[in-house]
Protein backbone atom coordinates (compact mmCIF):
# COMPACT_ATOMS: atom_id res chain seq x y z
CA UNK A 1 0.00 0.00 0.00
CA UNK A 2 2.95 2.30 0.60
CA UNK A 3 4.04 1.97 -3.04
CA UNK A 4 0.45 2.26 -4.37
CA UNK A 5 -0.06 5.57 -2.52
CA UNK A 6 3.50 6.85 -3.19
CA UNK A 7 4.26 7.22 0.50
CA UNK A 8 7.92 7.84 1.20
CA UNK A 9 7.71 7.66 5.00
CA UNK A 10 4.59 6.01 6.48
CA UNK A 11 5.43 7.47 9.90
CA UNK A 12 5.07 10.98 8.48
CA UNK A 13 1.51 10.71 7.12
CA UNK A 14 -0.49 13.91 7.48
CA UNK A 15 -3.95 13.55 9.09
CA UNK A 16 -6.65 13.68 6.42
CA UNK A 17 -4.45 12.15 3.73
CA UNK A 18 -6.51 10.07 1.33
CA UNK A 19 -5.24 6.52 0.85
CA UNK A 20 -6.18 4.21 -2.01
CA UNK A 21 -6.95 0.64 -0.95
CA UNK A 22 -7.46 -2.02 -3.64
CA UNK A 23 -10.97 -3.45 -3.63
CA UNK A 24 -9.51 -6.97 -3.55
CA UNK A 25 -8.08 -6.21 -0.10
CA UNK A 26 -11.45 -5.39 1.43
CA UNK A 27 -13.53 -8.05 3.13
CA UNK A 28 -16.48 -9.09 0.99
CA UNK A 29 -19.64 -10.67 2.41
CA UNK A 30 -22.73 -11.98 0.62
CA UNK A 31 -25.71 -9.61 0.50
CA UNK A 32 -28.57 -11.54 -1.05
CA UNK A 33 -31.24 -9.94 -3.18
CA UNK A 34 -34.73 -10.06 -1.68
CA UNK A 35 -37.69 -11.05 -3.82
CA UNK A 36 -40.20 -8.24 -3.21
CA UNK A 37 -42.97 -9.42 -5.53
CA UNK A 38 -43.79 -12.10 -8.08
CA UNK A 39 -46.54 -11.68 -10.67
CA UNK A 40 -47.44 -14.65 -12.84
CA UNK A 41 -45.02 -17.53 -13.37
CA UNK A 42 -41.33 -17.18 -12.62
CA UNK A 43 -38.66 -19.73 -11.78
CA UNK A 44 -35.36 -19.64 -9.97
CA UNK A 45 -32.44 -22.06 -10.10
CA UNK A 46 -30.31 -21.49 -6.99
CA UNK A 47 -26.68 -22.69 -7.24
CA UNK A 48 -26.55 -26.49 -7.10
CA UNK A 49 -30.35 -26.87 -7.06
CA UNK A 50 -33.10 -27.53 -9.59
CA UNK A 51 -35.62 -25.05 -10.99
CA UNK A 52 -38.56 -24.09 -8.78
CA UNK A 53 -41.12 -21.31 -8.46
CA UNK A 54 -39.83 -17.99 -7.09
CA UNK A 55 -41.46 -16.92 -3.81
CA UNK A 56 -41.95 -13.36 -2.54
CA UNK A 57 -39.84 -12.75 0.56
CA UNK A 58 -37.09 -15.23 -0.27
CA UNK A 59 -33.39 -14.35 -0.47
CA UNK A 60 -31.41 -15.01 -3.65
CA UNK A 61 -27.63 -15.37 -3.58
CA UNK A 62 -24.93 -15.06 -6.23
CA UNK A 63 -25.29 -17.75 -8.87
CA UNK A 64 -29.10 -17.81 -8.80
CA UNK A 65 -30.74 -17.79 -12.24
CA UNK A 66 -34.18 -16.26 -12.75
CA UNK A 67 -36.61 -16.64 -15.63
CA UNK A 68 -40.03 -15.06 -16.16
CA UNK A 69 -42.82 -16.43 -18.35
CA UNK A 70 -44.96 -14.32 -20.68
CA UNK A 71 -47.10 -11.79 -18.76
CA UNK A 72 -45.00 -12.33 -15.61
CA UNK A 73 -42.45 -10.33 -13.61
CA UNK A 74 -40.23 -10.49 -10.54
CA UNK A 75 -39.21 -7.49 -8.43
CA UNK A 76 -35.93 -7.69 -6.49
CA UNK A 77 -34.39 -5.37 -3.88
CA UNK A 78 -30.62 -5.27 -3.37
CA UNK A 79 -28.52 -4.40 -0.31
CA UNK A 80 -28.28 -0.69 -1.18
CA UNK A 81 -32.06 -0.36 -1.67
CA UNK A 82 -31.88 -0.50 -5.47
CA UNK A 83 -34.78 -2.31 -7.12
CA UNK A 84 -35.04 -4.31 -10.32
CA UNK A 85 -38.10 -5.52 -12.20
CA UNK A 86 -37.39 -8.54 -14.38
CA UNK A 87 -39.96 -8.16 -17.13
CA UNK A 88 -41.93 -10.85 -19.05
CA UNK A 89 -39.93 -13.41 -21.01
CA UNK A 90 -36.59 -12.47 -19.42
CA UNK A 91 -33.68 -14.58 -18.21
CA UNK A 92 -31.05 -13.23 -15.79
CA UNK A 93 -28.46 -14.49 -13.32
CA UNK A 94 -27.04 -12.85 -10.22
CA UNK A 95 -23.26 -12.80 -10.72
CA UNK A 96 -22.36 -10.76 -7.63
CA UNK A 97 -24.53 -9.61 -4.74
CA UNK A 98 -22.19 -8.55 -1.94
CA UNK A 99 -21.10 -5.79 0.39
CA UNK A 100 -17.59 -4.58 1.20
CA UNK A 101 -16.14 -2.89 4.26
CA UNK A 102 -18.95 -3.63 6.68
CA UNK A 103 -21.72 -2.58 4.30
CA UNK A 104 -20.23 0.73 3.24
CA UNK A 105 -20.03 -0.32 -0.41
CA UNK A 106 -22.40 -2.59 -2.32
CA UNK A 107 -21.38 -4.55 -5.42
CA UNK A 108 -24.21 -5.86 -7.61
CA UNK A 109 -23.44 -7.47 -10.96
CA UNK A 110 -26.27 -8.97 -13.01
CA UNK A 111 -26.07 -10.95 -16.25
CA UNK A 112 -29.11 -10.37 -18.47
CA UNK A 113 -29.10 -13.11 -21.11
CA UNK A 114 -32.48 -12.30 -22.62
CA UNK A 115 -35.35 -9.88 -22.16
CA UNK A 116 -35.74 -6.62 -20.32
CA UNK A 117 -35.19 -5.17 -16.84
CA UNK A 118 -36.06 -1.83 -15.29
CA UNK A 119 -33.81 -0.64 -12.48
CA UNK A 120 -34.08 2.08 -9.87
CA UNK A 121 -30.54 2.46 -8.50
CA UNK A 122 -30.63 3.92 -4.99
CA UNK A 123 -29.48 7.57 -5.21
CA UNK A 124 -28.76 7.81 -1.47
CA UNK A 125 -26.16 5.04 -1.48
CA UNK A 126 -23.42 6.20 -3.83
CA UNK A 127 -20.30 5.82 -1.67
CA UNK A 128 -18.43 3.55 -4.06
CA UNK A 129 -21.36 1.20 -4.67
CA UNK A 130 -21.60 -0.38 -8.10
CA UNK A 131 -24.54 -1.79 -10.04
CA UNK A 132 -23.77 -3.33 -13.41
CA UNK A 133 -25.99 -5.11 -15.92
CA UNK A 134 -24.02 -7.28 -18.34
CA UNK A 135 -25.63 -8.34 -21.63
CA UNK A 136 -24.07 -10.34 -24.47
CA UNK A 137 -23.15 -7.10 -26.29
CA UNK A 138 -22.78 -4.34 -23.64
CA UNK A 139 -22.39 -3.47 -19.96
CA UNK A 140 -24.46 -0.76 -18.27
CA UNK A 141 -23.13 0.63 -14.97
CA UNK A 142 -24.85 3.17 -12.75
CA UNK A 143 -25.20 4.96 -9.44
CA UNK A 144 -28.37 6.75 -8.37
CA UNK A 145 -30.51 6.53 -11.49
CA UNK A 146 -33.44 4.77 -13.14
CA UNK A 147 -32.92 2.93 -16.41
CA UNK A 148 -33.97 -0.01 -18.57
CA UNK A 149 -31.83 -2.60 -20.31
CA UNK A 150 -32.96 -5.09 -22.93
CA UNK A 151 -30.78 -7.99 -24.10
CA UNK A 152 -31.11 -9.95 -27.31
CA UNK A 153 -28.69 -12.45 -28.81
CA UNK A 154 -26.61 -9.78 -30.56
CA UNK A 155 -28.18 -6.47 -29.49
CA UNK A 156 -28.51 -4.53 -26.23
CA UNK A 157 -30.74 -1.51 -25.76
CA UNK A 158 -30.44 0.91 -22.83
CA UNK A 159 -32.85 3.72 -21.90
CA UNK A 160 -31.94 6.25 -19.19
CA UNK A 161 -35.02 7.48 -17.33
CA UNK A 162 -33.24 9.55 -14.63
CA UNK A 163 -29.59 10.37 -13.96
CA UNK A 164 -26.91 8.97 -16.26
CA UNK A 165 -25.74 5.50 -17.26
CA UNK A 166 -22.24 4.49 -18.35
CA UNK A 167 -22.49 2.01 -21.22
CA UNK A 168 -19.47 -0.07 -22.30
CA UNK A 169 -19.60 -1.83 -25.66
CA UNK A 170 -16.92 -2.87 -28.16
CA UNK A 171 -14.19 -1.22 -26.08
CA UNK A 172 -15.91 2.17 -25.93
CA UNK A 173 -17.64 3.88 -23.02
CA UNK A 174 -20.43 6.42 -23.45
CA UNK A 175 -22.48 8.33 -20.88
CA UNK A 176 -26.18 8.14 -21.66
CA UNK A 177 -28.09 11.05 -20.10
CA UNK A 178 -31.71 11.08 -18.91
CA UNK A 179 -34.20 10.96 -21.75
CA UNK A 180 -31.65 9.28 -24.04
CA UNK A 181 -31.04 5.71 -25.08
CA UNK A 182 -28.41 3.62 -26.78
CA UNK A 183 -28.15 0.58 -28.99
CA UNK A 184 -25.15 -1.76 -28.95
CA UNK A 185 -24.71 -4.59 -31.39
CA UNK A 186 -22.31 -7.43 -30.67
CA UNK A 187 -18.82 -6.17 -31.58
CA UNK A 188 -20.07 -2.65 -32.43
Amino acid sequence: MQRLNRIVDPLQLIPGTTLRIPLAWLQQTPAPATVVAVAGQATVVPPGETARAVQAGESLYAGAQLETAANSSVTLRFADGSTLVLQPGARMSLDTVSVYAGGGMVDTRLRLQQGRVEIGANPRHTSGSRLRVITPSAVAAVRGTRFRVEAGEAVAREETLEGAVGLDAAGQNVAVAAGQGSLAELGK
